[in-house]
């Protein structure tokens, strides 16, 4: 928490104001918040102001050693207007009826699959233990995988493939 210096910073419980700020340190431009390029793989339909194109998305990383892509966690922030415009026209024609064979996910959680061809930057405030994602299961957990706790969306990377979403270089 970072706390204003004035004499008025009173914390005052479910009341937003400037006097008390939570930093989180993925939204810091320092070496503290890492982040990863992963897969889309599945998308959900929004709603409000996001009503006719795909609010989030289900994101995955590729596993070498076991050549599958596993999933790790949905996004829905970090997208202007214009860039969910731009990610929707892209990826309804890259909607399909089955989730990729290569795969691994626990149940369908999403509106549509997607096929895996998009990788994006994801910037995230750290990683947890999930019954729902299937990244790395087994590894150190029998039952639960690995996933990213408040992901945000920094950019596509078109420079990369699918079998080049582990890490960000």
């Amino acid at each position: 928490m970072v706390k204003t210096l004035t004499s008025n910073a009173t914390y005052e419980p479910s009341k937003r104001s400037f006097n008390w700020l939570k930093l989180k340190k993925d939204y810091l431009d320092t070496s503290i918040g890492d982040s990863v390029d992963l897969v889309v793989v599945g998308a959900d339909y929004g709603v409000g102001k996001r009503t006719g194109y795909f609010g989030s998305f289900l994101l995955a990383c590729w596993n070498e050693d076991r050549e599958r892509l596993e999933t790790v966690c949905k996004v829905g922030t970090g997208f202007s207007d214009e860039a969910l415009q731009t990610i929707h026209a892209a990826l309804k024609d890259l909607v399909t009826s089955k989730p990729p064979s290569n795969l691994k996910f626990k149940d369908k959680n999403v509106d549509e699959w997607i096929s895996p061809q998009m990788v994006w930057e994801i910037k995230a405030a750290d990683l947890s233990l999930s019954p729902i994602y299937q990244a790395g299961v087994g590894e150190v957990d029998p039952e639960k995988g690995i996933a990213l706790r408040f992901p945000r969306y920094i950019r596509t990377r078109n420079d990369k493939k699918v079998e080049e979403a582990t890490s960000h270089e």
